[in-house]
């Protein structure tokens, strides 16, 4: 596929795209796979406004047939527009930006129609482009043909690696007889590749397949996250999906404890108005707020009721804690992204503030969490966990939430 010159247009491709949730990062290890098949990232954007802009561009490229020389003076007026320092080479940076989201984005749309013709074409066949620029076992995979639910399409669906161009050719029973081709049924036998890969929080391995590279080992049209805004599953949301990171949080800060509330002689709404009127809301006037990163959350009691409109804001001992959660959103240790998958099989994406706080000598630790919706950013649940234990139980249990982008950090 060429897209040097003209970006492709078609409408499977155009509907992938428009699918996608801008997606703020300061690494490109911080979305992981198919997790890119709902998220639009620019690694190192980190304003939602500079990330719109770069949207659109590329949006412009994918509907119009927008040229790589054209996408590049859209890249000037963006990154002057923001003041942006990027790293990299003007010519290397916008050439990966502007191909390797076209040509995900035709892989995608090529998927949709695969499936769609895959009761009379249920086979396909690898192409890679023999010239000097392929690489040696993308050139070797060339001509296999596999049927297309074959677990061999689940990683080397192209494209697979960073300026991969290589496709795939889809078949009917009639052409592989008419042509002599044989239908393979084994992997190759290519081994498994390690790869030491560099985030923000130091060095990780990983593995893929042999010849693929490091996050490219997916399906992007398989993949295909079914749902951005289904409603939360019951109970406390599961652990983070993204890569870990080893990046130490901050030292917990000391605080007072005169912020405590009691813990028995108020009614849940009362606890609710505590913490709403540090934001200057209230039950009965729930407010915007504008965090550390400029992103708008909404908050409103919602934040303390279950998905059947149930308070559970006396829950697990939360409730003295709750002027703490106000300020857990409100300055946090450490803001993340990351994409969750339900109990339901839904995928959503959330954004969790973690903070932990000394008082007197005890630890305390705070957490919240929103989900995007199509309306903005929507309350989840705000709570500490295991207020009563060690601090090295409430540690391990935030680590395990320390996954995907972490787009603030408290210095």
């Amino acid at each position: 596929m060429k897209i040097d010159d003209t970006a492709l247009e078609f409408q499977e491709a155009i509907d992938y795209f428009k699918g996608k949730v801008n997606l703020p990062t300061k690494a490109w290890t911080d979305v992981w796979e198919e997790q890119h098949t709902k998220a639009f990232v620019i690694a190192g954007a980190t304003k939602t406004a500079m990330l719109e802009d770069f949207r659109g561009a590329i949006a412009k490229a994918i509907e119009n047939g927008t040229t790589l020389k054209e996408f590049r003076q859209d890249f000037d007026t963006i990154v002057a527009k923001h003041g942006w320092t990027y790293k990299g080479k003007r010519g290397w940076r916008t050439r990966v930006i502007f191909e390797t989201n076209l040509r995900t984005a035709h892989a995608a749309g090529r998927w949709d129609q695969i499936e769609r013709v895959k009761k009379i074409r249920p086979y396909l066949r690898y192409i890679a482009i023999d010239d000097q620029r392929t690489r040696r076992q993308h050139k070797s995979w060339d001509g296999l043909i596999y049927p297309v639910d074959h677990d061999f399409w689940n990683t080397h669906y192209p494209p697979n690696g960073w300026g991969c161009r290589c496709t795939v050719q889809s078949l009917s029973e009639r052409d592989i007889k008419k042509k002599g081709y044989s239908v393979s049924s084994a992997m190759p036998a290519d081994g498994i590749e390690y790869h030491s890969i560099k985030t923000p929080g130091g060095t990780i391995q990983v593995q893929t397949p042999a010849g693929i590279d490091a996050g490219f080992s997916y399906n992007v049209g398989r993949n295909r996250l079914t749902s951005v805004t289904p409603p939360p599953a019951p109970g406390q949301p599961g652990p983070g999906q993204g890569l870990a990171t080893n990046t130490p949080m901050p030292t917990p800060r000391s605080v007072s404890g005169g912020k405590a509330l009691p813990r028995s002689g108020l009614i849940e709404e009362e606890y609710a108005d505590a913490f709403l009127e540090e934001f200057g809301g209230s039950i009965s006037k729930p407010v915007l707020f504008t965090d550390k990163v400029g992103e708008v959350l909404s908050i409103s009691e919602d934040l303390f009721k279950d998905i059947n409109g149930n308070w559970k804001i006396t829950k697990s001992g939360r409730h003295p804690y709750l002027k703490y959660l106000a300020e857990n959103i409100k300055d946090p240790d450490e803001i993340w992204f990351d994409w969750q998958q339900l109990e339901n099989g839904k995928w959503v994406l959330r954004r969790r503030y973690i903070s932990r706080f000394d008082i007197a000598g005890d630890q305390l630790s705070g957490f919240s969490v929103f989900e995007i919706t199509r309306d903005g950013w929507r309350e989840v649940t705000n709570f500490t966990p295991n207020p009563n234990k060690k601090a090295k139980l409430q540690n391990n249990y935030l680590e395990k939430w320390r996954r995907g982008a972490m787009i603030y950090q408290k210095k």
